[in-house]
This record gives structure tokens, sequence and C-alpha cells, in this order.
């Protein structure tokens, strides 16, 4: 095998997973896929299929776990961005992760890179080397920009050699898988990633709270973004005006760019980002000696103590009169 044009950006690529994809098949159908090959003389390859497999009576094994069928977990609410040159490939990505996901696709890097900001995946899943921008740039500028910069990016390609991934690491991907890859392994790394996506949701949905301890921390700028985020709260806590709008427009977002980059982050919309850091403020001022009720509502951007009061209690189970100091 010999690729011709060997540049990042070469108009033709290869899927560097027909081979292994011919041998899977074969074992699938009960056959073998051979070789026999001497330097300088080429190579022989034999695909042998039984008779049933041939006539269309073979049935591909379902895969079983103690006896019983093996099924993915779904998960719809997971959004999955393809990036990758080769309409094929795209195809067996989209088939190998399953169903449980939306999935959206992009034939090229720009294109990706757009369908990127304007969709703001939950996971990016791009070739390398590909026309127009490469895997490595897309990474890069998505990764640099705070639309994009906590989405994890898991890249594919047909070189395996340590530099090639150590450049992709380099680029700021958070896994990288070489061509040919076990579909298993690329959709336990999808899994990987947006489970540990969830852990630190969790960790990070009091908007109170510092950074979190523990073995899964936010990478370091989505932490800057927050606590950028929770000073323009304490510049402005008592400001009833401070709403989603000017919140976007306090941190040069869009309201839907913000919505979604919070949502990523903490599994809370913006709205309700907001809301809880005003409430959970509230919360720390009536446990201060000589807070009145009245005087934490308009404190922390309630004009009426009596939606305030119905607030606090759905929140935390108990009326405000009922915070102990």
């Amino acid at each position: 095998f010999c690729q011709v044009d060997s540049s990042s950006p070469r108009r033709a690529e290869g899927t560097g997973i027909g081979l292994a994809l011919s041998r899977d098949l074969a074992r699938l159908l009960g056959g073998t896929l051979t070789v026999e090959s001497k330097p300088g003389e080429g190579a022989v390859f034999t695909l042998s299929l039984p008779a049933p497999a041939i006539a269309g009576g073979a049935a591909i094994p379902e895969k079983r776990v103690n006896g019983q069928e093996k099924a993915d977990a779904p998960r719809k609410s997971v959004q999955l961005l393809i990036v990758e040159d080769n309409e094929r490939m795209r195809s067996f990505i989209r088939e190998s992760v399953g169903a449980g996901y939306e999935v959206l696709e992009a034939a090229d890097g720009l294109q990706g890179l757009r369908m990127a900001m304007e969709h703001t995946p939950d996971l990016v899943v791009s070739d390398v080397m590909m026309p127009h921008l490469d895997g490595l740039e897309l990474t890069q500028r998505l990764k640099a920009d705070e639309r994009t910069s906590h989405i994890p990016v898991i890249l594919l390609t047909a070189k395996s050699a340590v530099e090639g991934r150590l450049r992709g690491l380099q680029a700021g991907a958070d896994a990288y898988l070489s061509k040919p890859f076990h579909t298993d392994e690329l959709k336990a790394r999808i899994r990987q990633l947006i489970d540990l996506r969830e852990k630190l949701q969790r960790k990070y949905s009091n908007p109170v709270a510092g950074q979190a301890n523990g073995k899964e921390q936010m990478p370091p700028r989505e932490e800057q973004f927050l606590i950028r985020l929770r000073s323009v709260f304490e510049e402005r806590l008592d400001d009833p005006e401070l709403n989603v709008e000017t919140l976007a427009e306090a941190m040069h977002l869009s309201r839907s760019q913000l919505h979604r980059k919070l949502k990523a982050l903490t599994g809370l919309s913006a709205s309700a980002y907001l809301r809880d850091y005003r409430l959970q403020r509230a919360h720390e001022l009536l446990r201060e000696e000589g807070s009145t009720v009245g005087e934490v509502s308009l404190r922390v951007g309630f004009n009426s103590p009596q939606y305030f009061a119905t607030r606090f209690k759905d929140k935390f189970g108990y009326s405000p009169s009922e915070t102990s100091g």
C-alpha cells in the first residue's frame, strides 16, 4: 500500500480500514481472508466463504453477554458531530456509534467548524487528514474559542506513529484513535467522555461553590469561564435587570451560546444557573445575623419579597424566615 499524496489537506483520502473491515466481515460470515505476499512480486488475497453465506442464507450473529443481547445505553439527548471527508467512512462511523445519539455530519473541516459554532454539539469525532481544514487545525480552533472550547474531540487517523498522536493531543484532542479502529473502542471512548462530562456537571451544578474537589476537574479554561461568570453575578447581584440576555452580553456570547455552554458545563440552563446563584447567596446572607428577609431579597435582585420567598422554599424546602443564623 502506498499513499501517493501524504499531505494533510490532500483531496483524495483513503479510509484506512479496508483490510480490517474485510477480515471482520469474512469472520462474521464464517469465512476467512488470507494473504500470500512476496517482496517485489505483489500479493494475492484469498476470500473463502461457506456456501450458505454465498447463497445469502448465513445469519450474522448477534452480540450477546451472559446469554442476553447486548444493547448500548440510549443517549437520545447527546448530539455528536462527525467530520469526515469520505462519505462511506462517515456512514460507517454513524452506524458504528449506534442508535441513541443525534448525529450531525460535515464533509470537511471548514464545514465542521461552522456546524460546531452553530449547534455546539456534545462531542466531535473528526478525521485528521481532510481538505480545506484538517482535523488538527479544526481541534485547535474549537479549543481556542470560548464558545466551543468545552466540546470533547476524538481524532481518527490512518497514521499510527507516536508523533502523530502527540500532535493530536497537543492540538487539544481528548482522545486519539488510529484507523483501522475497533468500533467498540470508539463507542467506549464516546461513553467515557460523556460520562466524564456528566460527573463534572454534578460537581459544578452549585453556582456558588468554588472549584470542585476530587479526581475529575474542569479544564482550566472552563474553570476560568465560570469564575468570570460568577464575578459578573457578584458585581450585579442586586440588579433585578440582570437576566440571561444581559448576562450573555457581559460574557460576549449570544443567548443560545451561553445557554448551551452552561448546560454542557453544569447541566443547568443559563436562567436556572443565575436563579440558583441568587438563591444560594440569599441563603448565605440569611445565615448572617441581622439580615432580614426583605433586605436579603433586595440584595439578591428580587423586587418582590413574596416571590423571593416562594422561589426560596421551592429550592430549599423551607421558607427564608426558617433559615437560622
